[in-house]
């Protein structure tokens, strides 16, 4: 009968065992499963920032090529003027050159500007994309730690538990003896 008491407490023991060992796997499944919809998600928003970026370099290349244009058709209008224009025209012809020359510059001043603030504004972008990875690492950093001490807790508890049972089972025998 004792024996039989013996059996079937440590079938309970073991049980929770089971139990413990269970729920520490499925609690580190489930924190990887996180951990992996958490990359998969920043894979994304990646991927959507690298979208974004490529449809604004596409709209600056657009509008580079529609003033690009808009100047060519500007030209070609001045030399139709120009042929139709006699001496008076062609001296009115060079000061009109002068001043598109002038503001061409500025232009093009203008537009070296643009783009640089463009650079620079995708520069912070890319430096808050490197901030934030280096974040999320150090977050799956400490869950990490986290977990391994989770385990280490439990391996712990275990071991008391295990003391506890030998120490019982040792004043069992005292008694019984």
């Amino acid at each position: 009968k004792q024996e039989a008491t013996e059996l079937e407490e440590k079938k309970h023991y073991e049980n929770e065992y089971e139990i413990a060992r269970r729920k520490a796997l499925e609690r580190m499944r489930q924190e990887e499963e996180k951990r992996r919809l958490e990359e998969k998600k920043q894979a994304e928003t990646l991927l959507q920032q690298i979208e974004e970026l490529k449809l604004q370099e596409t709209e600056a290349t657009k509008l580079k090529k529609e003033q690009e244009n808009l100047l060519k058709q500007q030209w070609e209008l001045e030399n139709l003027e120009e042929e139709r224009k006699q001496m008076e025209e062609q001296r009115k012809k060079k000061e009109l050159g002068r001043f598109l020359r002038h503001q061409c510059n500025a232009q093009l001043r203008r537009r070296a500007q643009q783009i640089q603030e463009e650079l620079e504004t995708d520069r912070q972008i890319l430096l808050a994309l490197l901030e934030k990875e280096d974040e999320d690492q150090r977050r799956q950093s400490a869950r990490r730690e986290r977990a391994v001490a989770d385990v280490a807790w439990m391996k712990h508890v275990i071991e008391e538990q295990l003391q506890l049972e030998k120490e019982r089972e040792a004043e069992l025998q005292a008694v019984f003896r």
